[in-house]
């Protein structure tokens, strides 16, 4: 009688040892796939959140082209007004000797910090010496002039003009032209 007790328990025990080794299976089968399917979800959350990040920095572009100026020289033969006069928009030296530099903000958004620098062409026995003109802005649309002090020339020779300036997302702009002829030629824009 013990004998078939202990075979018995013996069998009970195997029986049992092989339920555990199942149910260990069964749950190492299941942490798996649950594992698995964590590992893909964090995958999926981290492609969305580069995707996310990516139409971010997209959004952020077009918002900055979308406000961003474009300032150009102006010599045409349109009327302006400067004070108490109405000039021409073409660059031209003033009664009192100042020259002035006619621009415009043919861009989306208002240019702000606006530095130019003016270099005259073909004076001799040297070149002229660089003048330096600001304005805090230019709205879009508009028309303004660089007011630099006297070169003691009477008439505007040929001159490189350089104008930089910022867009409201704190960005960097020039614009650099040369004026030889009565016409503007080799106009460029570059972000700085």
């Amino acid at each position: 009688m013990l004998a078939i007790t202990a075979t018995t328990a013996s069998i009970w025990t195997a029986i049992g040892t092989g339920a555990l080794a199942l149910a260990t299976f069964v749950s190492l089968f299941f942490a798996r796939r649950a594992l698995n399917k964590t590992q893909a979800q964090i995958e999926l959350g981290q492609s969305q959140l580069k995707q996310t990040q990516e139409d971010i920095a997209l959004s952020r572009n077009e918002v900055e082209e979308a406000h961003r100026p474009v300032i150009i020289p102006v010599d045409r033969t349109t009327r302006m007004d400067f004070g108490t006069a109405t000039l021409e928009a073409i660059p031209q030296i003033l009664n009192d000797g100042r020259l002035i530099v006619p621009i415009e903000n043919i861009g989306s958004g208002p240019a702000l910090n606006l530095a130019c620098s003016i270099q005259l062409l073909g004076v001799e026995p040297a070149p002229a010496p660089t003048v330096q003109a600001r304005l805090a802005g230019l709205g879009v649309g508009q028309l303004q002039c660089f007011v630099v002090g006297s070169y003691g020339v009477q008439v505007v020779l040929d001159l490189a003009l350089t104008v930089e300036y910022d867009d409201v997302a704190g960005k960097s702009w020039k614009t650099s032209s040369r004026y030889v002829n009565k016409r503007y030629e080799d106009v460029a824009i570059s972000a700085q």
